[in-house]
């Protein structure tokens, strides 16, 4: 019964929270992480929620090493389909730290990988100056990276809007004494740092766990699975689950829900960030519009045929996913195939870079003739490019194919469908050209059988390829 009225009070409490998952982030955040395992949980509220623009995650000396963790966290973007976020290794403080074999012996998703070129400050520095919004930095950990930033590039604290750092000074921890010298260099030249953290050792729920296990996302899942996983012999015989980091990204989304003294914000009552996590991670979920309160999946909303798949749709790609593309549909006039494939490339990208509506740039290669064209309809809708901004631009070639670049703050990527699915639409439209002539009312009959068809089956995830440009 109290797991019953646990849950059912968290479900009421959700409804209050969804966000607009298809909407324009509210935060620019950069990252700084030990990557303790309260910081893996930590990393997955950020990477669920849409209100973030994610503009690096860079590692610093605690609970891994710096290069181990950041060799993690680039897997597990990698996993989760965030390539495009910039990951850099921090100093190594030469440190030992007790629990350090324990944390390295868990296994993060996705496959560890060193691929990242840049050092820690000439990246930090790169992203504040990417743009002209400024940046959040967010800190679980010390501030070793800050302070060589700051001492490098004393100007760059202008492009920072706030450092928010998980610390009690009334209680110094590791994140403090571990680098002392950085922590006080910091604290010196940045006088309005955002203290956060929960002094009461408050341990998460057995029913928080059940919860995120009825969540079929793949960030819930983390979450579970990490916690999931057998102690080798010889460790700690329990994952600690302690509610300390993750609290820094619920108090930036939800700053009421903490007490505000004039530093450190302790969070009032822990079991309602319990709650808050969880409508965090609950991302396959109906989420709002800018006129819609909530956009319409039920079956008698929707047209028989869609009505028959969308049960399917959305699991299999989500809720977000189906509105773009059901609502590029009502924009372009028709179900059709290519429209379709330009929203699903147009989410890809703003998941690779992890950002929201209205910041990326894009390049289209789809030309202007129909059917290749309708391509743009699906890219605008999806990614908030569109004629009106002017940040979608038809480029002029020699051929025509549905490939589009995508630019984020001076990131560039090109992504192009994968030429055995170009060889099948070309195919079905030839057979129904044949078939039923073209277009006539049963030609675009077929051309809506296989666009359902083809919203179905067709993972964003596998049928691109996808260059990084520079």
């Amino acid at each position: 019964m109290k797991l019953l009225l646990t849950l059912g009070i968290s479900f009421l409490f959700l409804i209050n929270i969804s966000a607009f998952a298809h909407k324009k982030a509210e935060f620019n955040l950069i990252v700084d992480t030990d990557c303790g395992i309260d910081d893996f949980r930590m990393l997955q509220f950020i990477l669920a929620s849409k209100d973030f623009n994610v503009n690096a995650i860079v590692t610093n000396d605690g609970v891994l090493s710096p290069k181990l963790g950041a060799k993690r966290i680039k897997g597990m973007l990698e996993y989760f389909g965030h390539e495009g976020i910039p990951v850099a290794s921090g100093k190594n403080l030469n440190k030992k730290f007790m629990h350090r074999d324990f944390a390295s012996s868990l296994v993060w998703p996705g496959h560890p990988d060193d691929d990242y070129q840049k050092a820690v400050v000439a990246l930090i520095h790169e992203r504040l100056n990417a743009h002209r919004s400024k940046d959040i930095y967010l800190v679980s950990g010390t501030l070793t990276n800050l302070a060589a930033l700051l001492k490098a590039y004393p100007e760059d604290s202008v492009q920072i809007s706030r450092v928010v750092w998980y610390h009690n000074p009334d209680d110094p921890g590791m994140n403090y004494t571990r680098d002392s010298l950085a922590a006080k260099y910091v604290l010196e030249h940045i006088s309005t740092v955002e203290f956060v953290c929960n002094p009461n050792a408050y341990r998460l729920s057995e029913d928080y766990f059940l919860a995120l296990k009825s969540m079929d996302n793949k960030y819930a899942m983390a979450v579970t699975d990490f916690h999931s996983q057998e102690v080798q012999e010889g460790n700690r015989g329990q994952i600690p689950v302690y509610l300390w980091d993750g609290c820094l990204p619920v108090y930036l989304l939800f700053p009421q829900y903490f007490v505000q003294n004039e530093n450190p914000n302790v969070p009032e009552s822990p079991e309602e960030l319990e709650m808050l996590m969880m409508g965090i991670l609950d991302v396959n979920k109906p989420t709002e519009g800018v006129i819609y309160k909530n956009m319409p999946v039920d079956k008698p909303w929707l047209q028989d045929d869609v009505a028959n798949l969308a049960d399917s749709i959305i699991r299999a790609h989500g809720y977000d996913a189906f509105n773009v593309i059901a609502m590029t549909n009502e924009f372009h006039g028709h179900l059709g195939i290519y429209s379709i494939i330009g929203a699903k490339m147009g989410i890809r990208a703003m998941e690779y870079f992890h950002v929201g509506l209205d910041e990326l740039k894009v390049w289209s290669y789809a030309g202007k003739t129909p059917p290749l064209s309708c391509m743009h309809d699906g890219l605008q809708f999806s990614t908030g490019a569109s004629l009106g901004y002017g940040t979608i631009h038809v480029v002029e070639a020699d051929e025509y194919r549905p490939v589009a670049e995508f630019e984020y703050k001076g990131m560039r990527i090109k992504m192009a469908l994968k030429d055995k699915y170009i060889r099948q639409f070309e195919n079905d439209i030839e057979l129904a050209i044949e078939k039923y002539g073209n277009l006539t009312e049963a030609y675009w009959d077929d051309v809506r059988r296989n666009g359902l068809r083809y919203w179905l089956e067709l993972n964003r995830n596998e049928i691109f390829t996808i260059v990084h440009q520079k």
